[in-house]
């Protein structure tokens, strides 16, 4: 993942150096800067804006997909946990649902100890999460890629990754219950137009999918 690292300081770099106090070039400094802003810019688009992902490329996306479910699971338990303030609560909940594909996504069985519906969507189970909290919380173990990424269109590729859900108390967090039967997540790599600066770029984004 160093070059996912990478990047970030990449994105850092060139929004930094695209705000205002960057713009001034009548200085050797400015220009100094203006050509850093060009050379992040440009390795954002070598990495980022590529019309095809490699295979290796693809690999890391699989591994930011796998990171992401776990991020979801530990954003989940924020917002159940109703010893913590709501104003956090609500704030983990928002953060779960940034990491999913817009639109409508269905989510089948992700706990097997409370009373919710063998189906809903995921921002139903955000707001049952937000009202009522949840007694347990879910912990992914062994994800694997069932489904590697694989190009749909110009503009997106889908994957699926498998998993087993371990149901944790909050009265005793070291007591993991029977983990869940296998549940499954779509994955996908998807190219959006996001703002770097004072430019659009269109860039590769991974996102979570339908829970079954």
């Amino acid at each position: 993942m160093k070059w996912i690292t990478h990047i970030f300081f990449l994105l850092l770099l060139y929004i930094l150096c695209s705000s205002k106090s960057c713009s001034d070039d009548r200085t050797s400094g400015s220009r100094f800067e203006k050509g850093r802003i060009e050379a992040a810019r440009d390795s954002v688009r070598h990495v980022f804006g590529t019309d095809t992902l490699s295979t290796s490329r693809l690999k890391a996306f699989e591994h930011t997909a796998e990171q992401k479910l776990v991020d979801f699971a530990d954003y989940l338990k924020i917002a159940s946990d109703t010893s913590v303030n709501a104003l956090f609560r609500q704030q983990g909940a928002e953060m779960a649902g940034h990491l999913f594909i817009p639109g409508k996504v269905s989510i089948c069985n992700w706990s097997q100890t409370d009373a919710t519906p063998t189906r809903v969507t995921l921002q139903d189970l955000l707001e049952k999460c937000i009202s009522v909290g949840m007694r347990t919380w879910v912990q992914p173990g062994t994800i694997t890629i069932l489904i590697p990424f694989i190009r749909e269109n110009d503009s997106a590729y889908k994957g699926r990754l498998v998993f087993y859900g371990h149901n944790v108390s909050y009265s005793e967090p070291f007591q993991k219950q029977n983990a869940s039967k296998r549940l499954s997540v779509d994955i996908y790599a998807i190219r959006k137009v996001k703002s770097f600066g004072t430019e659009n770029l269109r860039v590769w984004e991974v996102y979570l999918g339908d829970i079954n």
